[in-house]
């Protein structure tokens, strides 16, 4: 249990020191697209499935939100662990997590009416 509460704190300090701004140029390309799939593509995907399931507008609010996070910091572990891409992840890690703030509220501003409509309905 002790352990885990470091495994945050040192994913992000590593992935602190895998930025870099040539790096970051470099990647900055690659790097949109993916923040791009993560941010926007990925929770209208989950959206239009949880439609096509029938979901309760709660859940489909929650799981819409669950997709639109940023990317998770241990994707940056595992790319140390093997190798591959490291800079590339810590840079779509950094623009995931920077854009999520205005990706996240608009989600959140565009499905307030679902659970609205759905209370009304009850």
């Amino acid at each position: 249990m002790y352990r885990a509460t470091w495994l945050t704190p040192c994913a992000l300090f590593a992935i602190g020191l895998g930025l870099s701004l040539d790096g970051m140029r470099t990647d900055l390309g690659s790097s949109l697209v993916l923040a791009a799939v993560k941010l926007l593509i990925m929770p209208i995907v989950v959206y239009g499935l949880a439609l096509a399931c029938g979901l309760d507008p709660l859940y489909t609010i929650a799981a819409v939100v669950c997709a639109a996070v940023p990317t998770a910091k241990t994707v940056f572990i595992l790319a140390g662990e093997y190798k591959c891409e490291e800079p590339m992840v810590a840079t779509t890690i950094a623009l995931t997590t920077l854009l999520s703030v205005a990706s996240l509220m608009l989600w959140l501003y565009a499905l307030s009416g679902l659970n609205s409509s759905a209370a009304i309905g009850n």
